[in-house]
This record gives C-alpha cells, sequence and structure tokens, in this order.
C-alpha cells in the first residue's frame, strides 16, 4: 500500500497523508519497516514537493541508524536538482558519503546535472572519489552522456581526461564515447588533435567506427584538406569500416563544392551499390553541384529521382534549380518551379526572389520584378544589400 500511494500507481495521484498514515501505524506496530519502504516513502515526499521534511526525515533515520541506500539519497539529490538548489544537493551528496552509503549509477548522472550548472570544482571532486574510493563505476551509457555533457560546453581537454580515467577504472567505452571530443576538437579547427585520437582509440582497445571516420572525413573537408579527406575514406575500407549514408553524403558534397561531378556522381552511385539510400541533403548536394556547373539536365534528373524516392525539396532545393535555370535564361523553367514551390508551401527566400528579381530587371521585365519585390515586402521578406542592388540598380 505504502508503494501504491507514494508512487501514485494506476494512475492516482501521490497521497503523501495517506502514505505517512500507513508508515506511522507501521510503527506503532512495533514493526522494523525495511530500508526498501523508508526508500519509497522518501520519493513520495519528493514528489510532492516536500523535499525538506525527505531530507529531514533521512538525517532522523542516520540519528536512529536506521538502514538508508542510495535510494533514499538520489530522490532528495534529484528534487533539489530540478529546482536548480545545487549547493544543497552537494550537501546531501557529501551527507551520503558520510553515512558510508556508496553512490551509484544514478548519483553519477544527478552529479552530472550539478557539474553543468558551473559548480565544477566540488561536483568534480564527488566525481572522482566516487571513482576512486567508493568503488562504484558508471556504466558506458552514462560515462558516454558525462563526455558529451563537457564537449559540449567546450570543456574537451577535461572530457579527454575524464573519458581515459573511465579506462583507467576498468569501464568499457566505445567509438561512441571518443566521438563526442573528436566532433568538439573538429568544430574548434583543432583537426590534428582530432586525427591523433584515433591511433589513442586503437591503443586502448576501442576501434573507430564510421562514426568517427566521417566526422574527420567532413571536419577535413570543410578545412579544404581533401587529400586528407580522401585518405581517410581509403583508410577506414582498408581497416574494414563501411561507409553509411552520412560518409558518403559528406563525400559527394566534398566535390560538388569543388565542380568535380563526375567524382560526385560517382559516390552517388556506389551509395548505391552498397544498398544505402541518398538522403535529402545526398540528392540536394548533386543538383547544388549540376547546378553551378551549368548542367541543368542532369540536375533535372537527380531532382526528379527525388522527388520518386518520396524526399521533399527545400528552399534550398528548389533555389539551385531557379538560379540554374535563370543562368541558361530558361526563365520558363525557373518560374515554374517558383510556383511550384508556392504551391507546395514551400516559402521562397530573400536569395529565392532576388534571383527572379535580377533575372527580370536584366532583361527588361520591369512589371514582374517590381510584382515580386512588392510580394516578398508582403511575406515580411526582408531585401537585402544584393536585392536592392539589383532592383534599384545601386551600384
Amino acid at each position: 500500500m505504502m508503494s501504491f500511494y507514494c508512487r501514485g500507481d494506476c494512475g492516482q495521484d501521490v497521497d503523501i497523508n495517506q502514505a505517512t498514515g500507513i508508515f506511522e501505524e507501521i510503527l506503532r506496530s512495533g514493526e522494523n519497516p525495511t530500508v526498501v519502504t523508508y526508500s519509497i516513502y522518501i520519493r513520495g515526499l519528493c514528489k510532492v514537493g516536500s523535499v525538506a521534511a525527505a531530507l529531514q526525515f533521512i538525517r532522523e533515520c542516520r540519528y536512529r541508524k536506521l538502514p538508508l541506500n542510495s535510494y533514499c539519497f538520489n530522490s532528495v539529490i534529484y528534487e533539489f536538482c530540478q529546482r536548480g538548489a545545487v549547493h544543497e544537493a552537494l550537501e546531501v551528496f557529501q551527507e551520503m558519503r558520510s553515512s558510508g552509503v556508496l553512490p551509484d549509477v544514478c548519483s553519477y548522472m544527478y552529479n552530472w546535472r550539478i557539474l553543468q550548472t558551473g559548480i565544477r570544482r566540488q561536483a568534480l571532486e564527488i566525481l572522482n572519489s566516487m571513482l576512486q574510493r567508493c568503488g562504484v563505476l558508471p556504466n558506458t551509457i552514462t560515462c558516454n552522456f558525462i563526455i558529451d555533457g563537457l564537449c559540449r560546453e567546450g570543456r574537451f581537454m577535461e572530457a579527454l581526461t575524464l573519458l581515459e580515467e573511465f579506462q583507467d577504472q576498468g569501464i568499457d567505452l566505445n567509438s561512441h564515447s571518443y566521438n563526442a571530443v573528436i566532433c568538439s576538437l573538429c568544430k574548434r579547427g583543432y583537426l590534428k588533435w582530432a586525427w591523433e585520437l584515433l591511433p589513442r582509440m586503437m591503443k586502448r582497445n576501442v576501434l573507430p567506427g564510421v562514426v568517427n571516420y566521417t566526422t574527420l572525413i567532413d571536419a577535413f573537408a570543410k578545412q579544404s584538406h581533401l587529400k586528407k579527406a580522401l585518405w581517410l575514406y581509403t583508410k577506414m575500407l582498408k581497416v574494414g569500416v563501411s561507409p553509411n549514408t552520412i560518409t558518403y553524403t559528406v563525400l559527394i558534397n566534398i566535390f560538388c563544392r569543388v565542380g568535380k561531378m563526375h567524382e560526385a556522381f560517382g559516390f552517388y552511385k556506389k551509395m548505391i551499390e552498397d544498398g544505402l539510400n541518398p538522403d535529402h541533403i545526398s540528392y540536394t548536394s548533386l543538383i547544388a553541384g549540376f547546378c553551378s556547373t551549368g548542367d541543368m539536365r542532369r540536375a533535372w534528373v537527380v531532382f526528379q529521382e527525388m522527388l520518386r524516392k518520396g524526399l521533399l525539396p527545400d528552399v534550398f532545393t528548389y533555389t539551385c534549380l531557379i538560379d540554374g535555370f535563370c543562368k541558361l535564361n530558361r526563365i520558363d523553367s525557373a518560374s515554374f518551379l517558383f510556383d511550384e514551390m508556392n504551391r507546395k508551401a514551400v516559402n521562397p527566400s530573400v536569395v529565392t526572389y532576388t534571383i527572379l528579381i535580377a533575372w527580370y530587371r536584366k532583361h527588361g521585365y520591369a512589371d514582374q520584378a517590381h510584382r515580386l519585390y512588392r510580394e516578398m515586402r508582403i511575406k515580411g521578406i526582408s531585401p537585402d544589400d544584393i536585392t536592392h542592388t539589383v532592383y534599384f540598380g545601386r551600384r
């Protein structure tokens, strides 16, 4: 019954008054409640917001030398974290340790919530204590969560140190554990450090996976290190790591950006041969590439294939095609696509309007240019400097 009233089972709300009555009745009967009963009651108090009462109950239990477990403390820690009362949560952590109760995996998770608030020194001290003295090891998912959180805050060196400390403690980590650090380093331009993590992973008996290689390939491509990106692709094939859709899309995009459409289309075909389905980005990259090289026939073929696959073009896809057709003076095709955007509720961007306005102004169709200019203003799309230049003829 205690569980029923404290957990709110069967769709019922938590009834802490009923739970308190049952608990007091147990004590009057002379029975000794188990630690499970205590933990359920404490959780019930926390659920109704009586975290102060829950903490006082824990302290009374400690004073009377009644058994407590990590669940009792975790409920209070969690509730304080939810309220942003991280100093209080830290105090409960300290009480848990001083009472001889070992933290568990949930304690790691809640400690991480404290770490995220900026009270780093105390939280890291607790984390290190849990690792070194308490003998409590987080699982792989918890470790990945902590590492990822540190990396999101840009604290990748702390993340890497903690990651290797986890492994020194015998925790099994995987390629995803390292990828958070690799991704964080790549985003900040530290490609050399990110690159050097691959051999470090292998020394730790963690085999780099497709996500690790793809992250690095994409980072090197964005820094215009095409040869290194391709070397990594060759390397991953040699060690038996199969590319996925994202890998191929990154490679397609690399070659499309430099106008090497034969190579880009080759990776597209290889993707299909490997039984992978190109996604919206794969198709749009190819379309943009063919449009930029003036090959509108092939751009249109890829566009139709994209539609047959049930993938919806976005504003960027349409804008690339419209720009390509305008450059070839195929205003009929460009207008058809513009009208199709409106029919399919794909909102044109300022770039889309500017491309069409520029074509109409250049070829002497002032009325059409004026109509589009007014239309974009009515839709709340603000013209940029380029729009004003092509529309008003400013130099």
